[in-house]
């Protein structure tokens, strides 16, 4: 078999699995959706996103190495954890105290800058190094066109300077108090804020992407 036949084959399965999880995104019932668009427009255009985690973020039921990767993913690609929690609870996804808890510490780990030691897939439109490296905050920041010829989108889960020095802002304390309460509105809080931590997550700045698409594993897709 040919490596053009088989490059031709993966192409046509990607095509048709991404077309699949379009049609499921569009089918979401109003409540879903809401969320569902939230986190869109925080990580950044869900056709960029690779198959297999698209899939895995609307399944009804996440693994715990599915839980894992999404979470990375996620906050990797500068999705604020609240944003990203809401999803979980309103999806219903996380099924018990042991799955909220996992979430819970990820983020706390966010919040210290310890999830530097895992990489995950950088959306490539977000993968620009336009800007000189002693004034980038991460590996793949940047301003400008994106640098869709870069051979690896994978990089370390990034903590935003202002969160990582001081300890946690109000975004991941609220986030971990709706998973602690198990509701987008927690009844009172578990966990608090350092002292004079109060800065909103920095937000990514995404560049629209243009005719790319991200190469991925398609197998068991919706």
């Amino acid at each position: 078999m040919s490596t053009e036949f088989v490059d031709e084959w993966r192409e046509q399965q990607l095509a048709a699995a991404r077309a699949r999880l379009s049609a499921y995104v569009v089918s979401l019932n109003p409540h879903s959706k809401h969320f569902f668009d939230a986190l869109d427009n925080s990580i950044g255009p869900h056709m960029e996103w690779p198959a297999k985690t698209l899939e895995a973020f609307l399944s009804p039921h996440m693994s715990y190495s599915a839980r894992f990767q999404c979470t990375l993913f996620a906050l990797g690609n500068g999705c604020p954890p609240r944003v990203l929690v809401d999803w979980y609870i309103a999806r219903g996804v996380l099924h018990d105290d042991s799955a909220r808890k996992h979430i819970s510490d990820l983020i706390m780990q966010h919040s210290k800058g310890e999830l530097s030691k895992f990489k995950t897939y950088i959306l490539p439109s977000k993968i620009t190094r336009d800007k000189d490296i002693k004034f980038r905050r991460h590996t793949w920041d940047g301003v400008g066109e994106p640098k869709y010829s870069n051979a690896s989108c994978w990089y370390p889960v990034h903590t935003p300077s202002h969160i990582f020095d001081a300890g946690g802002n109000i975004n991941h304390i609220t986030a971990m108090n709706c998973l602690a309460a198990n509701s987008l509105f927690p009844p009172k809080a578990t966990f608090f804020p350092p002292k004079g931590v109060l800065k909103q997550f920095a937000n990514v700045r995404i560049v629209p992407i243009n005719d790319y698409e991200a190469q991925d594993e398609t197998a068991g897709c919706l």
